[in-house]
This record gives C-alpha cells, structure tokens and sequence, in this order.
C-alpha cells in the first residue's frame, strides 16, 4: 500500500509539472518511473531520483533550444527594423515559458508600451491642431501624399534604423577631419595632389567617382575575400588566384544598445549642435545687412552685390578660375595645420579686426550719405458702394455697403447670389495693413466716372441730387422704367501702416501701437 501511494503522488506531480511549464512534451507522466519501478516491486529510490533528474534535464534543455530560437527571432526582427525591449530572465522564468512565441510577445508588449508612452509625451507637448494641420488631404500638394502622415511611433522606430546606419557618415566627416588638421601628413599631401590635378584639368573629376568606388569598395572586399596566408615572409600577401578563402563583407546596421550604436547617438548629437551653432551664426552675421531691418543698410549691400553679379557675368570667363581654386585649396588646408592657429589668431587681432571696423565705418559713411529712402508712407482712397433696393410700394430701402457695385452683369448678380457686405457704413473696416486718415466718408459725386471705368451697361446715372446710378429696365418696346436696385460711391482715404526699429506701427506723430 505505501508502494503504490508513493507511485501515484510521482504520477501527480509528473502531471502537474507537464502541464504547467511542457504542455508539447511527447513524456507522459508514467515515463517519469523506471521500468522496474512498479506498483508491487522494490527499487532503491536513488534510481527513481537519478531518472526524474533526467527528464528534468531533458525539458530544461528544450526551453533552452526555445530561448535560443526566440532571440534569433527577435534578432531577425531587429534587422528589419523591427527592435524590440526583450532581455532574458532568471532560469526559473525561463523553465516557466518554453515556447518562443511568449518571448516574443513579452518583448513586442515592452516596445509597444515605451511606443505608447512615448507617443503620450510627445502628445502633450504638440499643440492640438498640429495633427490636423499636417494631416489635411487637401492641404499637401505634393506628390508623396501617400506616404504615412506624422506618427511618434513610426517616428521612433525610423530613428531606430536612422541611427543604426548613420555611423559611416560620421565616420567620413571624422577622416575629412583628421584629412583637413594634418593628423597624417602622408594623406593630406596626397590629398591636396589629387585636388592640384583636377584644378588644373577639371574634367578628370568626372573620374573621381569611380576611382572612388573601385579603391576604397572593391579592392577592400576582394582582400576580405582572399586573405593572405600566414608567413613571416609573404611573398604574395593578396593572392589573385584561386577560390574565395572567406566570406564577402556585408555592410550591416549595428545593433541596438551596442557600442556603435551609442557611439552613433553621441555623433548625432554633437552634429546636431553644431548645426545648430552654425545656422545661428550665419543668422547673426547675414540677416541684419539682407532683412532689411535697416532699410539703408540693406540698399547699400544690395547695390553692391548686384554691381559685382554684373561684373561677374560679363568677365566671368576672363577669371583664371583653375589658378584661384588651386592657390584658395592649399592656402585654406594651410591655415588648418595646428601650428598655423597661433599665427592666425595674433593676425587677425592685429590686422584683420582693425581693418574691419575701417571699413564698416567707411560703409556706413556711404550709405547715410548717398542712399536717401522715401519715407513717406503710401496713401491710397477705398471704395465702398452704397446699395439700396425697391420694396414692393416702390419706396427706396437701404440695404447694405457693399465693396461691389452688384450691377445686372456682375457674376454674383448672373449666379443669384445676393449682396455681400455690411449694413452700416461704420462697420467698415480698412484693408489689412492699412488704417483710415482723418478724414471721413466722402461721397463721390464724379458717378459718371467711374460707371465708365468700370464698363458698366445697364444702369442710368442720375446727374444731380444725390448721384444714385439705377438699373433699367428694357423690354421690346426699349425703355421701361428703373429696376430694383440702385448704388453710389463713397470714398476715403487710407495710410499703410509704418514699423518703426521699435517695433511700433506709427499711424502719426503722437500714436504708437505695439506691433
């Protein structure tokens, strides 16, 4: 009885144990006992532990096998750009969950909920119609409306794949560095021979591309392919016959989380900086003498830059243009080499900045002198047309002020349209950039004019009284009578509005409005 007491509880727990962590095991819960050990029989019980252990063993190194599968799964998936967050747990997880799929669910649920948060952060910093104003179909008119509008996560996971592949940009910037501060003599020399050749015959550039290609592409991967023996006295260190020793070179996106792929985010960063710098810079230097903030200022450099265009493209081709590129290369990689920058500062303090302020003040002479800008501001006279209807005892009605006259064949008038504008005149406001002069509304008396002007048929213009220029109406017999609608013209004058360096829109002497 105890015999087959003992049996059963090892038959429970083989049970328990199979479905919990191996629900594909081929094992039933009998295979765990010895084949001696049967209800009835003696066996030592170090026989039966001995087997259980090798079940357990067996079992641990298929999750093994499992685990090994999920991380070259993730790891296909990250070359896809596809990465994902999974790390590997304690040993007592991984027994817990042999199949791969669940690896790969734990890892893509992570990178989901960074993806969601991330996106939730971001959310909240954009304004509320940044989406919406992006994403408008008919407010992009390029061709690549296709593809997919702004998203935080594509965003992300472009960045991702973005910064996997970015070293060797950075890694050519870094020898164009090193090329340009003498950190190698030899290769700046040889260098500045290949840049003095194609100065002086230009079209050996259209060479430079495949030269390119064929020395620093194919010849490095051929000797990847053929290695040279080993020997401490090779005779053919790259061998140029026989079949390929190694494997090809394949370029690939570094891995996330590697040294490179850190190494990859530092650069990025710095770059980012020092554009940021630069555009600052050149914003600093270039924009105050071309945005005309000071208008006298920016006529002067403008008349300065259009004489030398002139002059340039009538003598362009009398400029010894190949002596010039070569004598500017070698001086500029000159003045790079680190024993030049001392020099070069003590120059420019002494020389260089002197003879600036000379020649700013000499500009400035010039220009407060010779350039003289009208500085009246612009006026001009608005129209606005009085319209009123026929009611049905005949009587005039004022209807609205409108900034179209409405006559018969007006476009809005041929389509039913009715009238558009304002029913009183001091709900008229000026055009934008415009603000009204002293003066009032004035009614322009001259209708004849500008019925004239405008090529107006149809209407009767009403010489005096008030100057009211009616539709008539006409028939077979000719004239019948005026129609339902007559107008007439009210004028006043506008000034377009001044900033001044302050920042103000001056509308006169005494007013200033911030702007």
């Amino acid at each position: 009885m105890r015999r087959a007491s003992d049996t059963s509880s090892m038959h429970s727990d083989a049970e328990d144990d199979d479905s919990n962590g191996f629900p594909d095991s081929d094992v039933s819960s009998r295979s765990f006992l010895h084949p001696d050990d049967t209800p009835g029989t003696n066996s030592s019980s170090s026989g039966r532990r001995r087997h259980f252990a090798t079940k357990i063993a067996k079992h641990y190194q298929r999750s093994k096998e499992s685990l090994k599968e999920a991380r070259e799964d993730l790891k296909n998936k990250d070359e896809e750009g596809r990465p994902t967050t999974f790390a590997a747990g304690p040993t007592e997880n991984i027994i817990s969950y042999p199949d791969y799929r669940d690896f790969k669910s734990i890892g893509g649920f992570a990178s989901g909920l960074q993806d969601k948060l991330f996106a939730k952060m971001i959310g909240g910093i954009l304004p509320a119609d940044a989406v919406e104003h992006y994403s408008g179909a008919g407010s992009d008119k390029r061709k690549d409306t296709e593809r997919p509008q702004f998203s935080v996560t594509v965003m992300s996971g472009n960045f991702r794949r973005f910064n996997q592949r970015i070293g060797v940009v950075f890694v050519l910037q870094h020898r164009l560095i090193r090329l340009m501060t003498w950190r190698k003599p030899t290769h700046t020399l040889s260098a500045l021979a290949l840049y003095s050749f194609i100065c002086l015959d230009p079209y050996l550039i259209a060479s430079v591309p495949l030269a390119a290609i064929l020395l620093f592409v194919m010849v490095p991967a051929y000797i990847s392919r053929h290695p040279p023996a080993p020997s401490r006295l090779p005779t053919d260190p790259y061998p140029s016959r026989g079949p390929p020793s190694a494997i090809p070179p394949e370029v690939k996106a570094v891995s996330e989380f590697s040294k490179d792929f850190f190494r990859n985010l530092r650069d990025l960063q710095n770059s980012m900086e020092d554009f940021s710098a630069a555009h600052d810079q050149v914003i600093q230097i270039l924009g105050p003498p071309t945005n005309f903030s000071s208008e006298t200022l920016s006529s002067g450099v403008f008349l300065i830059l259009s004489f030398i265009t002139l002059a340039l493209f009538i003598g362009a081709r009398h400029v010894p243009w190949q002596p010039v590129m070569l004598v500017t290369g070698w001086g500029i990689t000159i003045l790079c080499h680190p024993s030049m920058q001392q020099p070069i500062q003590d120059a420019h303090k002494q020389h260089v900045i002197p003879s600036e302020k000379r020649a700013r003040k000499v500009f400035k002479q010039w220009v407060a002198k010779d350039i003289i800008l009208d500085t009246k501001p612009d006026e001009r006279e608005v129209e606005i047309f009085e319209l009123q209807k026929k009611d049905s005892n005949g009587e005039w009605e004022a209807w609205m002020f409108s900034p179209l006259p409405y006559e018969k064949l007006s476009a809005a008038r041929l389509a039913g349209e009715k009238p558009k504008g304002t029913r009183f005149l001091e709900d008229v406001i000026p055009p934008k950039g415009w603000h009204w002069m002293d003066e009032k509304w004035m009614l322009d008396l001259a209708s004849k004019d500008w019925v004239e002007e405008r090529y107006l048929e149809g209407v009767e213009v009403e010489i005096a009284e008030e100057r009211w220029v009616y539709d008539i109406l006409t028939g077979e017999e000719g004239y019948r009578g005026t129609g339902e609608w007559r107008r007439r013209r009210w004028l006043r004058t506008v000034r377009r509005h001044v900033v001044n360096d302050n920042g103000f829109i001056a509308y006169n002497d005494d007013t200033h409005i911030a702007f």
